[in-house]
């Protein structure tokens, strides 16, 4: 079991990913898996693509992503020290599970891989192998 916000939980926290509500994660995710999927013929969505973002930094924090004021302040991020790396992938949304609670459990999967790779892709950067 994990805490939450709003208190224990069964679903385990991601160690490097964000987690949406489980309401906002999957009620637009399966208004687009559901058995009738009239809408998604008539639409130009797909694909769900999944970006995971992994920044260096310099200075001690090494995993961090410039600020804001960095970003606008900052002519060139990479002269100034920072690097980073973007994963991504395509789901085709006819091919995500239609019942809710599978849906969730595909979300929570995929959760699981971001830190996956995170944790592979960190290790890769402390050797200096990037």
């Amino acid at each position: 079991m994990t805490r939450n916000r709003s208190g224990i939980s069964s679903t385990p926290v991601p160690r490097g990913s964000s987690v949406p509500s489980n309401v906002s994660h999957t009620s637009y995710l399966s208004q687009c898996t559901k058995t009738d999927r009239s809408a998604l013929k008539n639409s130009h969505i797909q694909y769900l693509y999944d970006l995971t973002f992994l920044y260096s930094s310099p200075g001690s924090e090494t995993f961090r992503a410039p600020s804001l004021d960095e970003q606008l302040s900052c002519r060139n991020l990479a002269k100034a020290g920072y690097k980073f790396r973007i994963h991504v992938r395509r789901f085709a949304l006819a091919d995500l599970p239609s019942d809710d609670e599978a849906l969730k459990g595909w979300c929570e999967q995929r959760w699981s891989e971001k830190d996956d790779w995170l944790d592979k892709e960190m290790k890769v950067d402390e050797k200096g192998e990037y």
